[in-house]
């Protein structure tokens, strides 16, 4: 174990010494609940669902406008020859 998840656990001492089921289970709730309190990876999960909504919109868009894109396409390179 890390460092940081031995302290969270009740330490190296509850662990070795055979502090019993109840010194375990103690150990185990704190590091649940350590981990369910953490909001390390919350911002990166909120940028990824904005990036995910921005893609659908664009696709969205893109599909509704395909044709008027392949005409202004069409329009480019009729006028560039």
């Amino acid at each position: 174990m890390t460092r940081p998840l031995l302290r969270l656990a009740g330490g190296v001492a509850t662990w070795q010494a055979g502090g019993g089921r109840r010194a375990a289970l103690s150990g185990r709730s704190t590091l649940l609940r350590a981990f369910w309190q953490d909001e390390a990876g919350q911002g990166m999960a909120e940028y990824a669902l904005v990036i995910v909504v921005i893609a659908l919109a664009l696709i969205f868009m893109l599909i509704l406008m395909k044709d008027q894109i392949s005409n202004w396409f069409s329009n480019v390179g009729n006028n560039l020859t």
